[in-house]
């Protein structure tokens, strides 16, 4: 019978051949670093390790509140050492993709005051009525009236950009509503599906984060915690992916979740582990 510790070098064998040759590591946020505002134990650590073994690191966020410099300001303030030019937030893609789709720069927002500020710093102005882009997300604050504005102006003929379509969001003590289900009402009332998804599992947010880092997708791996958008969106650009359980998938995952990934793994405070894995010699008879 095999032993727990010959199971054990076993699993870390395998998914320390998964890694092999990868010199980036594309991070989500919430669920994968921290849950709400609370970071998860050890992560920081690990991505200190792999920064001191030469590994490239970026974070990627569906997140629907942060526009790209305050996530990085979080990540600077928990002490994860990434750069501002490696942070990419679907808030930030969203904008972006508003600007250039809003000849009138008129723009609904169903979605946070920070999508909404995100909006206002591009020089959008956000109207109730007559918009080119109507742009949804998570919105602690939404309402019926938000929401129809939002409905009125798909139906009119707006261009319908979604941050994300999450359907879970995971805080510090529990798990809600994501992003997703307010784009998704809005769909099912049109009969029109987003135009664009700005977030994972959508690749803008991997594209980016390659293009930063200058590696090819065969040196990168995305790390996260969600398998309808993480692991999906690694699959969609042929990526090398981890799955952690920290967040909306506590444990394994079904066909219904999305994509199986390439490795699970409890943390992201593990790669270290796992990285550092190296198969001990056989031994010989005489040594047994």
């Amino acid at each position: 019978m095999t032993s727990p510790s010959s199971i054990q070098q076993a699993a870390l064998s395998e998914r320390a051949m998964a890694l092999a040759g990868k010199r980036a590591f594309i991070f989500d946020y919430d669920g994968t670093l921290v849950r709400g505002d609370v970071l998860i134990p050890g992560t920081v650590e690990a991505l200190e390790w792999l920064r001191l073994k030469g590994h490239d690191l970026a974070v990627v966020s569906n997140n629907s509140f942060l526009d790209t410099s305050e996530l990085h300001q979080r990540l600077v303030r928990h002490g994860f050492p990434v750069v501002m030019a490696n942070v990419h937030t679907a808030v930030s893609v969203a904008a972006d993709e508003a600007v250039r789709r809003a000849p009138r720069r008129r723009v609904v927002c169903a979605g946070s005051a920070g999508l909404a500020a995100a909006l206002e710093r591009r020089g959008l102005t956000l109207v109730t009525s007559d918009a080119d882009v109507v742009v949804t997300g998570m919105d602690r604050d939404l309402t019926y009236d938000k929401l129809t504005l939002a409905v009125e102006a798909v139906l009119a003929g707006a261009v319908f950009v979604a941050v994300n379509m999450d359907r879970l969001l995971v805080d510090a003590d529990r798990i809600g509503p994501g992003g997703g289900v307010v784009a998704a009402a809005v769909q099912y009332a049109t009969g029109r599906a987003p135009d664009v998804v700005a977030g994972k599992p959508s690749t803008h947010l991997l594209v980016e984060a390659l293009a930063g880092l200058g590696r090819p997708v065969a040196e990168a791996c995305i790390v996260g915690d969600n398998p309808a958008s993480d692991v999906a969106a690694g699959r969609n650009l042929s990526m090398t992916t981890v799955l952690v359980t920290t967040g909306v998938t506590p444990s394994g995952t079904t066909a219904d979740d999305g994509p199986r990934a390439d490795i699970e793994l409890a943390s992201a405070a593990d790669l270290p582990a796992v990285l550092s894995f190296q198969r001990s010699p056989k031994r010989g008879a005489s040594d047994e």
